[in-house]
């Protein structure tokens, strides 16, 4: 009896698991049915949770000596190893594409790759225990049957805390991954994914509570089910009412013509197998001036590009400092009458001089170079891609990050940036620059919105790393919040694709450029001007109902006196 619930427990989480996992994407698509399994994701891992022993025994086998004693500790633990094989099953399907640059570029041998693999999914999936923590302590605190659980609102709160103090390598939430209805990613404009997280929790454990012991109220899974449709239903036609004012709003907002180039470009060197470099074209700067200048001349019907977008690791990576290449394509510039922006490196010059460059800080920067000669001050980027540019917990322990470039190849150290800062290309436009990873952070383009002044975002993008594999899609809907939550139309500029553009509604606006393939595209944004409830108030609403959720649980949880547990 034993062997078999523990069996059916462990079962529940792998599936839990599986079903959170196919809310990430692995396609192109802004409609995706599959988003709706994500309310009921979690139930069956909750459900098994719910209905780990207690001290409660049955009349037939109050006098069996077979029983193993359950406390609250016990409990608990059971609870934590349930939470952590759903992390581990959650990041094995979710993010398998890590092992692509692992073996292309970081020259890992594939079984070597692939036990990597299992221990960081082992290692990773820690987190989701630290972030259902709020439940671990429910279920330890009703090891005896007669203990009243935490109300669910509190559960609620306390875990959207968690999730939005927690470090993350990535900024999926659970209210991303509803990505795939747009009327409900709508409310990101008010709420943020993290609100939308704390619905789809209060969903979760409202259904694992009606479902854990339906014998004892018949009637209460059938009112559980309907309540909480009802309330997706609502979410969706409020936000297909925003939707429709978006769109209208949209209609009537001036519009910015941005262009921005594909180049498809593989690298000297890399990736090292000739069978995946047949599919991309050796980096030069002609061949991306070139393929400019076949953008600009397919846009005279459409009217004069007000910006030009080259992405991430176009440029050669000396750009920023060879005034050779510099003089080059400023002439391009000042001919092409176009502000361009450029992504490139750039060493802390202080530090050069010093350290050499070697040991001095690179940083990753984006700067515009406009008709006149002159150029914009620097962007650095914020967020370090995690194995590539930076090793999680290198700033602690900075033993990880030697231990990791000693031993895989192309790992960098790169500096991070402080500027939110928009770069004004036109007198009424300025755009907030994203590299790479900067598009997954919330708090940096929230900034860029509202103390940087940005009236579009450009994400600059390189995913040759993660070459055909689910990395890129991902971060295009992570994109996609971005632009609800803050109100402005957003673009991913990618070398080998995808690259898109999306309304401030988060529609696209243009057919998307695939993966791996060469290429250009021009989209006219549309420019809202005014700031959404989330850009004024960000998450400090369910920061602070978070804190009051932990306090609530902390009363609950304190010492009973002997008066209190006599009574």
């Amino acid at each position: 009896m034993f062997r078999s619930r523990v069996l059916w427990s462990i079962v529940a989480a792998v599936v839990s698991g599986l079903l959170t996992s196919v809310g990430f994407p692995r396609g192109l698509t802004v409609h995706n049915p599959l988003a709706w399994l994500i309310p009921v994701a979690l139930v069956p891992l909750l459900v098994a949770v719910k209905r780990l022993p207690t001290t409660y025994q049955s009349p037939a086998r109050a006098h069996s000596t077979t029983l193993r004693q359950v406390t609250a500790w016990t409990r608990g633990l059971e609870a934590f190893v349930l939470f952590w094989i759903y992390g581990a099953t959650l990041i094995a399907v979710a993010f398998h594409w890590v092992t692509v640059p692992a073996v292309l570029f970081g020259e890992v041998p594939p079984p070597v790759t692939h036990v990597l693999f299992v221990i960081y999914c082992i290692l990773a999936g820690l987190y989701f225990p630290l972030l259902f923590f709020p439940l671990i302590w429910n279920a330890s605190r009703c090891a005896k049957r007669s203990t009243a659980p935490f109300p669910v609102w509190a559960l609620v709160f306390s875990i959207t805390l968690m999730e939005i103090v927690l470090p993350r390598f990535f900024h999926w939430t659970y209210g991303n991954l509803m990505h795939g209805s747009l009327p409900v990613v709508q409310w990101a404009a008010w709420i943020g994914s993290s609100g939308l997280s704390a619905i789809v929790f209060a969903s979760n454990i409202l259904l694992a509570r009606a479902f854990a012991d339906p014998s004892r109220n018949p009637g209460r899974v059938g009112i559980v089910v309907l309540s909480t449709l009802s309330v997706w239903v609502v979410m969706w036609s409020v936000g297909q009412r925003r939707l429709i004012n978006t769109r209208h709003q949209q209609e009537n907002a001036r519009t910015s013509h941005v262009g921005f180039v594909q180049p498809n470009f593989r690298f000297p060197g890399l990736p090292r197998n000739p069978e995946y470099a047949k599919e991309s074209v050796l980096q030069t700067l002609p061949s991306l001036m070139e393929l400019s200048e076949e953008l600009i001349a397919s846009t005279k019907d459409k009217g004069k590009l007000d910006l030009l977008v080259w992405p991430e690791s176009a440029a050669p990576y000396n750009f920023a400092w060879s005034e050779p290449d510099q003089d080059e394509v400023r002439k391009k510039v000042k001919e092409w009458d176009i502000p361009l922006l450029v992504q490139g490196s750039e060493f802390d010059k202080a530090e050069l001089e010093n350290l050499g460059p070697r040991k001095a800080t690179l940083y990753s920067i984006s700067f515009l170079m406009r008709p006149d000669g002159s150029r914009s001050p620097s962007f650095k980027k914020w967020v370090p891609m995690p194995f590539g540019e930076a090793v999680p917990l290198e700033e602690t322990f900075p033993w990880i990050g030697d231990l990791v470039r000693n031993n895989v190849n192309n790992v960098s150290k790169l500096g991070r940036g402080t500027s939110v800062d928009g770069l004004a290309y036109s007198p009424n436009d300025a755009v907030a620059p994203l590299i790479c990873f900067d598009a997954i952070s919330s708090e940096l383009t929230r900034a860029q919105s509202t103390r940087g002044s940005a009236t579009i975002y450009v994400n600059q993008a390189n995913f040759l790393w993660m070459w055909r594999s689910t990395a890129a899609f991902q971060f295009v809907q992570l994109g996609r919040f971005r632009a609800v939550e803050n109100g402005r139309s957003f673009i991913l500029s990618a070398n080998t694709g995808p690259s898109v553009a999306f309304s401030p509604a988060g529609e696209l606006l243009i057919a998307p450029l695939g993966l791996m393939s060469r290429g250009f595209a021009s989209a006219k944004l549309p420019v809202l001007e005014h700031k959404t409830l989330f850009a004024e108030w960000g998450e400090r609403p369910l920061v602070l109902l978070g804190l009051l959720a932990f306090a609530v649980q902390l009363f609950m949880a304190r010492p009973q006196s002997r008066s209190n547990s006599r009574s």
